[in-house]
């Protein structure tokens, strides 16, 4: 089980300090690619890439450190939300242009390709949330409050 699960994290740190990385490498690509986004106002495309990549590269780097690995888990479950809601909803209203996801690998795959992967990693993304425990500090406190209990 243990093998799975690292198995899973490191799948999903890879994946998202790959797309971080290959967005920055792109990253006009990647400004382009938002504009045509029916969810997004063309001018809002190039002061949004930014934090885009950041929150990929924090999750890709957070899942792999034992302390932030459940805050990273949570960040990339709504960080995939939301990719998948756009996703979905442009191929829906707009398909105009491409995803935007990974340049160098999966440009000319279709919107329905990237909202399975989305929705794939999402749920990866889920076990690997449910299967953290807390963080020490939380276990600490809960731990003193018994004490002070009792």
């Amino acid at each position: 089980m243990r093998i799975l699960n690292f198995s899973i994290i490191f799948l999903i740190g890879a994946i998202f300090l790959f797309s971080g990385i290959d967005k920055l490498l792109h990253i006009e690509g990647f400004v382009n690619a938002l504009g045509n986004y029916v969810l997004i106002p063309r001018w809002m495309a190039r002061p949004l890439a930014l934090p885009i990549i950041l929150v990929e590269l924090f999750i890709g780097l957070s899942i792999f450190a034992p302390r932030t690995r459940r805050l990273a888990s949570l960040a990339a479950i709504g960080t995939l939300a939301v990719f998948s809601a756009a996703v979905a909803l442009n191929g829906i209203f707009g398909d105009r242009g491409i995803c935007g996801c990974w340049f160098t690998i999966t440009a000319p795959q279709s919107m329905g390709v990237h909202l399975v992967q989305n929705l794939l990693l999402l749920g990866l993304a889920w076990t690997v949330a449910v299967s953290c425990k807390e963080p020490a500090p939380v276990q600490e406190a809960l731990a003193s409050q018994e004490v002070l209990s009792s």
